[in-house]
């Protein structure tokens, strides 16, 4: 079970490793929403985490940091810094759009929403902060951010990033409406029960196979089975 363990988690990886170079520059995908949301593309910034500026003051500096130089901070000195990351968002619908925004696994998400010059919403996150108790379970377990926008209402999203470790996923942004938030879910809970089922499975059939060697006193049956058991687990 170990190699084959390997293998998915291999995959996992390369396939990771793939989207974020396909994603460069990052970009925000919308998933659902078709007709109804329009988005702009994504501005990065980084500053010192002991110079940093509040919410007042980062929306008067340039988020012109080359994408290259945030990427770089985030992989080698994440915790001295501060990552900011900037869009627009526009309803553009006759209904209110709950949207469910993912930014990866971080540890401090704080997500502002300005509209007409005013901040409207403040939602907190990350992976280092309690969970909410608010909110679905599905919401809280898929680690995304709840931001409501009214009929029609335009507005920029300015998010904070804030690592405090060197284990983070990050390559952009997805939001998600209720439809593909759960669909994300369940396709994310069948992998699971995949894993589980193959684990259970090579089990059992580990031990039916000890069992039968054993009851025909078969050595080098036992033996075969003492390797199988190396390999699988």
């Amino acid at each position: 079970m170990r190699i084959i363990t390997a293998i998915v988690l291999l995959f996992i990886a390369l396939e990771l490793s793939a989207q974020q170079k396909d994603s460069i520059p990052f970009v925000v995908q919308v998933h659902g929403f078709s007709n109804q949301l329009h988005t702009s593309s994504l501005a990065t910034h980084v500053s010192d985490l002991h110079s940093a500026s509040d919410i007042n003051g980062i929306r008067r500096d340039s988020f012109h940091v080359p994408l290259t130089a945030f990427v770089d901070s985030l992989n080698n000195d994440p915790v001295h810094h501060v990552f900011w990351l900037k869009f627009n968002l526009k309803n553009i619908s006759d209904s209110s759009l709950l949207l469910h925004i993912y930014f990866g696994v971080l540890d401090y998400i704080d997500l502002y929403f300005i509209s007409d010059g005013n901040l409207v919403q403040t939602v907190q996150g990350g992976s280092l902060r309690r969970t909410a108790e608010k909110g679905s379970f599905i919401e809280r377990n898929n680690s995304t951010l709840p931001l409501n926008i009214a009929p029609h209402q335009s507005g920029e999203v300015l998010v904070k990033i804030i690592q405090k470790t060197q284990e983070y996923g990050f390559s952009g942004v997805d939001i998600y409406n209720d439809e593909t938030l759960y669909a994300s879910f369940a396709n994310d809970m069948k992998t699971i029960a995949i894993l589980f089922c193959s684990n259970s499975c090579s089990r059992v059939f580990y031990f039916a196979s000890f069992f039968i060697c054993c009851s025909n006193g078969s050595s080098s049956g036992v033996r075969n089975i003492y390797i199988t058991r190396c390999i699988y687990f």
